[in-house]
């Protein structure tokens, strides 16, 4: 760990007051640079993922803190965009699909708590537009609801 006229450099990691890894982080000219991994208390993984001058940026994964996977996806510049995929605690698919600026744009699903599919369409700046395709629990197709633009 070296500080150049204040500005962190170089790999930095804190812990927690039981002495368990909080962040691992890689500072340049005091911007978090690199890849960086957050833990909670217990030692699992909160979240992983990288940085680029402070912003999030490419691939990132956040966990339940059983150690499950929760979400994960990309970032640009800070911003969700492309695919992400959420569980619950259980690895139980939730809903998966496109972002763009933060927001659902594109195709997205939704899962039953089994992870069975439920819905199926697209969104558009976060609102559900156009055909939407339901399944009952069991999986089987059940309906299509056309949804209409409020324009």
């Amino acid at each position: 760990m070296n500080i150049a006229d204040d500005l962190r450099e170089g790999f930095w990691e804190s812990r927690y007051e039981n002495g368990q890894t909080e962040l691992e982080v890689n500072w340049n000219l005091g911007k978090q640079n690199g890849w960086a991994k957050r833990f909670i208390e217990n030692g699992k993984v909160k979240w992983v993922g990288e940085f680029e001058n402070n912003q999030k940026t490419g691939l990132w994964k956040y966990y339940h803190s059983n150690g499950e996977g929760k979400e994960e996806g990309y970032f640009s510049n800070n911003v969700k965009v492309g695919w992400w995929r959420f569980w619950d605690s259980t690895g139980n698919m939730l809903e998966e699909g496109d972002y763009a600026n933060n927001v659902k744009s594109g195709f997205y699903k939704t899962y039953y708590s089994d992870s069975t599919l439920k819905t199926e369409g697209y969104y558009y700046n976060d609102d559900p537009t156009g055909e939407w395709r339901y399944y009952k629990e069991d999986g089987e197709f059940d309906r299509i609801i056309k949804i209409e633009d409020d324009e």
